[in-house]
């Protein structure tokens, strides 16, 4: 805060923005710094200020449950900030109002939500996010089976298959929700999973919380890995498999004793770290031209889910259904 004030004090621009059009603001708002927020908006920062996608800083707080967020709330909107949408069409108070709806477990987070109503922000918006959210679960539940039940451990597992017919392949799931909980997360898989099951005929498994929960018993890296591959070792599925590794690099090493199993893997590297020599190889090149072509998707003002579930089935697994199918044929052959 001593030293936003300091460079304010001498003329600096509480506006000024980055090649993404985002402002300090923005910066402090992805932070939870709500002191030097106070600072720059004492200097003349601009709440409503829009970056490249269209985010207001109001829309980049992060959604934790507690006191905290609220303040948070109250210090980067007001009324004309409420208002302000992204590019994809989500305003800063259908966000706040979405999340608080389901923040507690699939709950309320019951000070959010009389924050909003005090506002006058919620029962119109709730009643038709809740009928377009029921719409989209129905679709899905037309084409899709969903189930869960607990693993070794207690750990639960998510399940997917489609309806009236037996899958022939399998995808297993491994994710650490740092970010969202999983009552959150679910709307989302069951787009992604309809999409998946429109391409292949496929199973998916979802092992998610269990993963988290289990990771933070305080157990060294070896023990948690040997109990996950025992959770995993134990799962309904088919041989071979296709596995997605979502768990920061903390699980990557199982792709070692899990590779004869294994029909295919996405390993998705979210912090973006590489060693030197596949920086320098042609496969990272093509990866990133793959993605720089996928990722002009987040910037189109017309993107929906249907193209954005496309977009990311496309990068999960590139082959034809009968590629598959004789992958999985050489691979019975094998073994």
């Amino acid at each position: 805060v001593t030293a936003t004030e300091e460079l304010l004090s001498l003329k600096a621009n509480p506006n000024v923005v980055d090649s993404f059009g985002s402002s300090c603001l923005h910066t402090a708002a992805m932070r939870s710094d709500g002191n030097v927020a106070k600072k720059l908006l004492e200097y003349g920062a601009e709440l409503s200020l829009q970056n490249a996608a269209g985010q207001a800083p109001a829309h980049l707080v992060p959604l934790w449950v507690g006191m905290e967020t609220i303040e948070l709330f109250d210090i980067f909107t007001n009324s004309e900030v409420l208002g302000l949408s992204t590019d994809a069409g989500v305003s800063v108070a259908d966000r706040f109002l979405t999340w608080s709806q389901t923040a507690c477990g699939g709950r309320p987070f019951e000070p959010m939500l009389n924050r909003l109503q005090a506002l006058g922000i919620g029962e119109e918006k709730s009643a038709c996010g809740t009928l377009s959210q029921a719409s989209r679960r129905s679709r899905s539940k037309e084409r899709v089976a969903y189930s869960t039940f607990k693993a070794k451990g207690g750990a639960p597992v998510h399940v997917w298959k489609p309806r009236g017919h037996e899958a022939t392949m399998c995808v297993l799931i491994l994710s650490l929700p740092h970010t969202l909980p999983w009552s959150m997360q679910r709307p989302c898989m069951d787009e992604l999973v309809a999409a998946v099951m429109q391409e292949f005929n496929a199973t998916v498994i979802a092992l998610s919380e269990g993963v988290a929960l289990n990771c933070h018993k305080g157990s060294t890296l070896q023990e948690f890995l040997a109990e996950l591959k025992d959770i995993i070792d134990e799962l309904p599925l088919m041989k071979p498999f296709v596995l997605v590794d979502n768990t920061f690099g903390i699980a990557t090493s199982l792709l070692w004793p899990l590779q004869s199993r294994l029909l295919g893997a996405l390993v998705i590297n979210a912090c973006g770290l590489f060693s030197e020599d596949f920086v320098d190889s042609f496969a990272h090149k093509k990866s990133c031209s793959t993605l720089y072509q996928r990722a002009e998707m987040r910037w189109r003002p017309d993107r929906d889910i249907a193209s954005i579930c496309d977009t990311i089935f496309g990068v999960l697994i590139k082959a034809d259904p009968d590629d598959l199918e004789e992958a999985r044929k050489e691979w019975h052959a094998a073994t």
